[in-house]
């Protein structure tokens, strides 16, 4: 869902009612004056370059977005912090009910994962659905090449017990 106090770091926005029978594919390439604020949205240094391919189709009531993505962040290993370059390159489908379908029920369990998300109106923002799955791509915790190396070399971290010193201590009477 979008939030409407956020400004659009890169609307792209079609009207999803009037796409041909057969779909139509988009090419979604952001300007290079607007790669720092979706740099900013990510939480990375910078974008070094984003671009996706979506082909947008309607099927069975749904409205279906089934594309690419490549692009290479700068970002910060959090093994050195030094400053990285993270490549980004993912395939993606995503499925839209359109609000005209009625309320779509969610619930706690894992079979809402399958179920298609919400579609209010007739617009479909894909500069918006770039940035979300440019999110998703982007590694958990980016490690630049010879960060294992340093890993190595320190050792990982120790994962005994504080109180494990204390069981070589000399025990009371109940011992």
């Amino acid at each position: 869902m979008i939030d409407i106090d956020r400004p659009d770091e890169y609307p792209f926005v079609i009207d999803w009612r009037k796409l041909p029978d057969e779909g139509r594919s988009f090419l979604l390439k952001p300007s290079e004056d607007l790669l720092p604020s979706i740099a900013d949205r990510l939480g990375v240094l910078s974008v070094q370059s984003l671009r996706g391919e979506a082909h947008v189709s309607v099927a069975n009531g749904l409205v279906i977005v089934s594309g690419q993505l490549t692009g290479a962040l700068e970002r910060k290993c959090v093994v050195t912090l030094e400053a990285m370059i993270e490549p980004l390159r993912d395939e993606f489908q995503l499925r839209f009910a359109p609000s005209r379908m009625g309320a779509i029920p969610y619930g706690d369990d894992e079979s809402d994962l399958d179920s298609p998300e919400p579609l209010d109106g007739d617009s479909l923002d894909l500069g918006e659905i770039l940035i979300q799955q440019a999110a998703l791509a982007m590694a958990a915790h980016p490690r630049k090449s010879g960060a294992e190396d340093i890993i190595a070399a320190y050792g990982e971290e120790d994962d005994t017990s504080p109180f494990a010193v204390l069981k070589n201590r000399v025990s009371g009477p109940d011992a």
